[in-house]
């Protein structure tokens, strides 16, 4: 991968957040513990210890790159190993996708290499390092999948959108979302249309209740933490896209990190010449609501539109319109595979597109890794020797310390002045300083809590309690003393234990009731 080249990896501030977050559920599980609701182990400068990353990010879609750490010491050949199975897992559930709409591997390849090489992947996975979202990139097309299978009555259809839906809730809230909108969006037209059955909605409502049993441990995580806490969520934005910036990264290959990215010339270039067909031929074709949909996103996301009256709806909470590029791209990838199908030169087309995508993909990661680094980018050159130093100095996101109940704003959380302190130890659940003060008075540690949780405070090995409810805060005379704290709240064990137990039942039903493609009836909800 031209991503480890000089045996570094080109770290944007968000790919930090998640090497905090993932270093903490490691340690826990390291020592045969359920991991902790809250970071005390590593966390970035801009935070504090106990912050409640891990009960409010899920982790459990993220073993891709947990799992290979219990075992790879080094943190950088971990990453790769971690890459190297998502890539793979992306482009499988993309085949799996295609493989149902047609029988032409030449038309199944140009659909995958369409939805694994196109740029606002690459941009996902190596530029702006948003391992949540590149992990539920990968289960998305198992999403449409599992309607097919629904709308064409096969039994695996219910299970396969449980599965992808219960992943997409235990890896990235937003994405689930998203899928949730289209499931939404594609009922209301079988509706409409009149094609929608009773065993449809039967199947559909299986689906929400397994899918909600293989993301229990995560779903109450997260509602338990919003329904007795307010925190600081990650900031409400509506960027759309910048219609002159995303040529300009059309044209220049670019990748970098920014508010707008694209998903890169090739791709483009494939919408256009269909549209361009579409136009001309106006001739229904299995491609052709694909591609008008993927273009109607395209218009709509732009900034031509006035996106700021949306600014306090619940759209900010996708921050960047250019998030929906993903559908873009599936959708592309399936107008593809659709139209390759019908191809009777489709090898040597397919070759060219492979060979434009593949080297303008590869020529974009290399530059972008080697020279978009230092001042002024956010980004930092990260190996093997200094991952651990970067994870407990470099500086990050606020997100998820408490707030203030009417603001909504962070609260005041402090080192206290006048006063030495030193951090002596830590681990996934517990924080320990040493600290010498000069009188007796209270002191405000940097610590956080949240309220309806449990800790154990100790100062000089006796229990005490804090003088604040959203930080550790407690009353000391002069000299020296010894303060550890430490989370001993429950950590829903059980909720954990019922999610993975209901992920390998919906797997076991799965593979008892596999089916393959029905022939003559592999078209895509149109």
């Amino acid at each position: 991968m031209p991503v480890f080249t000089g045996h570094f990896y080109n770290a944007s501030t968000d790919a930090f957040f998640h090497f905090d977050r993932f270093e903490n559920v490691i340690d826990a599980l390291s020592h045969g513990q359920v991991p902790s609701l809250f970071n005390f182990m590593y966390y970035p400068t801009g935070s504090y210890a106990g912050v409640a990353t891990t009960a409010m990010y899920p982790w459990l879609g993220a073993s891709f790159f947990i799992l290979p750490r219990l075992i790879i010491v080094n943190p950088i050949t971990g990453l790769f190993v971690g890459f190297v199975i998502l890539n793979f897992i992306t482009m499988m559930n993309a085949h799996a996708l295609l493989k149902q709409l047609t029988n032409s591997p030449w038309a199944i390849w140009a659909g995958v290499l369409i939805y694994e090489f196109n740029h606002f992947h690459i941009i996902d996975l190596y530029s702006r390092s948003a391992f949540g979202e590149s992990i539920a990139y990968a289960w998305f097309p198992l999403v449409f999948l599992g309607l097919i299978r629904i709308t064409q009555k096969q039994k695996s259809g219910k299970y396969l959108l449980a599965i992808s839906m219960g992943l997409l809730l235990n890896t990235h809230v937003l994405s689930a979302l998203m899928a949730m909108l289209v499931i939404v969006g594609y009922e209301l037209i079988q509706l409409a249309t009149k094609k929608i059955s009773k065993q449809q909605v039967k199947d559909l409502f299986i689906s929400v209740f397994l899918s909600a049993i293989i993301a229990l441990y995560s779903l109450i995580n997260i509602l338990f933490m919003y329904r007795t806490n307010d925190f600081v969520s990650p900031t409400r934005i509506l960027y759309p896209v910048d219609s002159g910036l995303f040529f300009h990264e059309l044209l220049t290959n670019d990748v970098i990190d920014r508010t707008t990215w694209g998903y890169g010339l090739p791709a483009f270039l494939f919408q256009l010449f269909l549209t361009m067909l579409l136009v001309k031929n106006c001739r229904t074709k299995k491609w052709w609501t694909w591609v008008l949909i993927a273009d109607g996103i395209f218009v709509v996301t732009l900034n031509i539109l006035p996106w700021h009256l949306l600014l306090n709806s619940p759209m900010s909470l996708f921050q960047f319109l250019s998030r929906f590029y993903l559908l873009i791209v599936l959708f592309l990838a399936i107008a593809a595979a659709y139209y390759f199908d019908q191809k009777k030169i489709q090898k040597k087309l397919v070759l060219i597109l492979s060979f434009f995508t593949i080297v303008l993909s590869m020529s974009a990661i290399s530059r972008m890794h080697l020279e978009y680094l230092g001042v002024g980018t956010n980004h930092d050159r990260v190996t093997a020797e200094n991952y651990v130093s970067f994870l407990n100095d470099r500086a990050g996101f606020s997100d998820y310390l408490p707030a203030d109940k009417k603001t909504k704003m962070q609260l005041p959380v402090l080192e206290t002045q006048n006063i030495q302190l030193i951090k002596t130890g830590k681990s996934n659940d517990s924080v320990h300083y040493k600290m010498v003060i000069n009188t007796h008075r209270i002191v405000d540690l940097p610590i956080v809590l949240y309220q309806k949780y449990k800790y154990r405070i100790l100062l000089d090995g006796q229990e005490v309690k804090s003088q604040s409810k959203s930080q550790v805060s407690v009353l000391a005379g002069p000299g020296k003393h010894i303060i550890s704290v430490q989370y001993v709240g429950e950590r829903n064990t059980l909720a954990l234990l019922i999610s993975l137990l209901g992920f390998m039942l919906v797997l076991i039903l799965l593979w008892c009731v596999r089916e393959k493609r029905n022939e003559g009836e592999n078209k895509l909800f149109f």
